[in-house]
């Protein structure tokens, strides 16, 4: 039996999941992610706080995660080496704050969700929109996730 099918689209984070996929360019995490939570909102992006994205992507990982007994252990320890680890041992990235890392954890797990099973939708995500953020491939993006989507969907 195939899984149950989830829609990121009724609970609006569709484009968190494309992006932390790569189906957008990625060029600055607080803005783009801002870009994305005002377009889910309706708020220009300098109307959202990094506060409001973050409480929002917890609670998506939280909600996607629920089946998983242990997944506090990858984002807690992605932070704690982020954050501790790597610095100590001169190997951190430049200018990474605590709001960055909590942030990439959150990508970190929604790029990790299925999406397809075979030819079943086990994540019903809306299309890449390029009035969101730049597309990666734009002509790829259009066809491909978007036709299988309508195809799958009847």
């Amino acid at each position: 039996m195939p899984p149950a099918s989830r829609s990121a689209i009724e609970t609006g984070m569709s484009h968190f999941y494309l992006y932390s996929k790569g189906h957008y360019v990625q060029t600055s995490l607080i803005e783009d992610l801002k870009r994305i939570m005002g377009h889910r909102s309706g708020l220009k992006p300098d109307q959202v706080s990094v506060r409001d994205i973050i409480l929002v992507l917890l609670r998506e990982v939280e909600r996607t995660t629920k089946d998983r007994a242990h997944i506090l252990e990858p984002l807690v320890t992605y932070i704690r080496e982020e954050l501790v680890v790597w610095p100590n041992l001169g190997l951190a990235q430049p200018k990474r704050n605590i709001d960055d890392v909590i942030l990439q954890a959150c990508l970190n797990e929604l790029s990790m969700t299925v999406v397809r099973d075979g030819h079943n939708i086990v994540l019903e995500l809306e299309a890449p929109n390029p009035d969101v953020l730049p597309l990666t491939r734009p002509a790829a993006h259009t066809t491909d996730i978007h036709t299988a989507t309508q195809t799958e969907r009847g």
